[in-house]
């Protein structure tokens, strides 16, 4: 049985999987649903992915979810493209590689967050509960 998570303030996410691979993709949509999120658009790849947000596909995309290694462009390729457009959108990067120089790459490409594969729905909850609140239940407002 899928583990439930909480829906927190996931719900206003809208957000982008780029994955090439139908079962992945399909557990990283269930992930995210399971979380809360209500929009998610899918891509199977880097190029698909720049047309549907250039397109006017997807034109509320808060949030993307990229994997590293996909045919016709990369994820680093991608996230170097959309850096140019959109320096600010949270992008989690998640792969197979661990190497410490793949992360460096992605560090310098302007990545979010790393989240290496395979991974549990919980473990993307508190991944995305530190790129989307980095100071935690410990942010204060300032009004």
């Amino acid at each position: 049985m899928p583990q439930k998570l909480e829906p927190k303030n996931f719900a206003g996410l809208n957000v982008l999987i780029v994955e090439n691979q139908p079962p992945i993709l399909g557990l990283m949509r269930d992930y995210f649903a399971l979380a809360g999120v209500k929009k998610i658009y899918e891509a199977p790849n880097g190029q698909d992915a720049i047309a549907l947000i250039q397109g006017g596909g997807a034109p509320d995309i808060n949030f993307i979810l990229c994997d590293w290694n996909m045919p016709i462009m990369t994820g680093l390729e991608f996230l170097k493209l959309v850096r140019e457009f959109n320096p600010d959108i949270p992008f989690l990067m998640m792969s197979g590689r661990g190497d410490k120089e793949s992360i460096r790459e992605a560090k310098e490409a302007g990545v979010s967050g790393y989240i290496p594969k395979p991974f549990n729905p919980l473990q993307l909850e508190a991944k995305l509960d530190v790129l989307l609140n980095p100071y935690g239940d410990a942010a204060v407002s300032v009004a």
